[in-house]
């Protein structure tokens, strides 16, 4: 079929010269027709319903006496018909309008789509770094508390350095000072001994004799310490110190083999233990 055919007809004159272009050969298709149709003059009731509904196409020319005006195969395009090409010309267009606009939708949307997708897993990749940094903040917060602890600890261990290193010290300062005086007193003592070595002390025999009966003494055999005279010391005054009794100077006299009660400063004298019989 000629493509020109399925055009529209949008011009009348056009549309009469196709249907005489058809009728040319009316004679040449009537010839192959047979008898009873051809000079039949009561048509079928079919063909009085397509004269019927095509009673506008009707000719008065002589061919219409033998060949029937609306057979199917010589039906001329009719109004409706060229209205349903229209129409199926017109949905054709405009599906192909929806698909390319489809298309164009489709083009448009996809980067939409995509970045639907993206944010999804933007959405994903952000809650595992919230969750890391949580799990950062957890550990910096155990990081801490350990740091505390130790720093607590270290601050106690240097506190009780620090007193216990000030106590030492303490302690040093006080032996020294002991120690100090110590060497003091010795050096004084050393110092007294060959200074005041001549230097004698004598009790009064007349006080003697009148505060202490004679009693005789007996010495241990060894004695217990040595006792150092000092300055204003005499032999009952050493008594009372030791003994707590001036009456026992005879046995420190005795002890000393001393034959007078003369002593110095710095002198040592044997000092013992009493008897129990004294």
């Amino acid at each position: 079929m000629d493509p020109k055919s399925l055009n529209p007809v949008n011009n009348s004159h056009e549309g009469e010269q196709k249907i005489k272009e058809i009728r040319v050969t009316a004679d040449q298709l009537a010839s192959t027709f047979p008898e009873s149709i051809k000079f039949d003059r009561t048509p079928s009731a079919i063909i009085r319903l397509q004269q019927t509904k095509t009673s506008s196409y009707s000719n008065d020319d002589h061919e219409s006496s033998f060949f029937p005006k609306n057979f199917s195969t010589l039906e001329p395009i009719s109004d409706d018909q060229r209205e349903r090409n229209n129409l199926e010309k017109e949905n054709s267009r405009i599906r192909d309008k929806i698909n390319h606009l489809a298309k164009m939708k489709l083009r448009v949307e996809a980067p939409f789509i995509l970045q639907d997708k993206m944010k999804s897993q933007i959405d994903e990749l952000n809650k595992a770094l919230i969750n890391r940094d949580e799990y950062i903040r957890s550990m910096d917060q155990s990081y801490r508390n350990l740091q505390r602890s130790y720093n607590q600890k270290a601050q106690e261990y240097n506190t009780k350095t620090f007193y216990l290193k000030k106590k030492c010290d303490s302690k040093n300062k006080t032996i020294g000072i002991i120690a100090g005086i110590a060497l003091l007193i010795i050096s004084f003592n050393t110092f007294n001994i060959f200074s005041n070595k001549d230097k004698t002390y004598e009790t009064p025999t007349s006080v003697l004799a009148n505060n202490f009966k004679d009693v005789d003494y007996k010495a241990s055999e060894k004695p217990k310490y040595i006792y150092t005279v000092k300055e204003n010391d005499t032999i009952a005054v050493i008594s009372k110190k030791i003994y707590n009794d001036p009456k026992y100077y005879k046995l420190i006299m005795k002890t000393n083999n001393l034959n007078s009660n003369k002593i110095y400063v710095g002198q040592k004298l044997l000092i013992t233990e009493l008897n129990p019989e004294d």
